[in-house]
């Protein structure tokens, strides 16, 4: 029970509190909610759907099963092309005079609470508690970090849109495919993979984001 009642504060809990906390504080709400919105649209509406459609393709199943490695990594680019893709068009149309560190940051904890919402609490909802074991766990520590990926390659984005540099928006799909290759690649190769697929989302993570810091020395100038 323990295990599934903090679970259920990581995936619900955490975005509500980054919600609260720019509420008392007067912070603007759109780029959290633009960052939201920039999920739900990308990954809801447009890439999930159709790769459903293509799911339902014989000659794409057949590439599935035969040929795991390239479609990971296809699977990997086309999470970084519509997450990404989308974070450059919602701040160049909703954030054109709001660039500064902060609404980059604001941006990735809206993008990586409702993912954490929709991905992750709301299946741990349907988990009963009797069968909420450590994986549960290891779950939601992944969920953590990934919403520290999504504030440093939001921030990314945005700098790359602050400075009209399209290096920094593809340094992001990049990054993004990397660590979502992982994901899928490492299981091939070693049974023991869950340890080297979460310390590579940690390392990322965490290295991206100290990246973020340091350019927030230069944002403004």
């Amino acid at each position: 029970m323990l295990v599934k009642v903090i679970s259920i504060n990581i995936g619900f809990l955490v975005p509500l509190v980054f919600l609260s906390t720019a509420i008392i504080r007067k912070t603007n709400l759109r780029p959290l909610l633009l960052g939201a919105a920039c999920f739900t649209v990308s990954q809801v509406l447009l890439r999930i759907p159709l790769l459903q459609l293509l799911s339902k393709n014989s000659d794409f199943l057949l590439f599935e099963g035969t040929q795991p490695l390239l479609y990971g990594l296809l699977l990997a680019l086309s999470a970084g092309l519509f997450e990404e893709t989308g974070r450059l068009i919602f701040m160049k149309l909703g954030l054109s005079k709001q660039n500064s560190w902060s609404t980059g940051l604001w941006f990735g904890l809206g993008h990586g609470g409702i993912e954490a919402v929709l991905f992750y609490g709301l299946p741990v909802l349907m988990i009963p508690a009797s069968q909420a074991g450590v994986s549960l766990l290891i779950g939601g520590v992944e969920r953590i970090f990934a919403m520290l990926l999504h504030v440093g390659l939001s921030l990314l984005v945005l700098y790359g849109v602050q400075r009209k540099q399209k290096r920094f928006y593809l340094t992001a799909v990049l990054l993004h495919t990397l660590v979502d290759a992982l994901v899928t690649i490492i299981p091939l190769y070693t049974q023991n993979s869950l340890l080297l697929i979460e310390g590579a989302l940690i390392l990322t993570s965490v290295g991206l984001f100290l990246y973020t810091l340091n350019l927030r020395r230069k944002w403004e100038l």
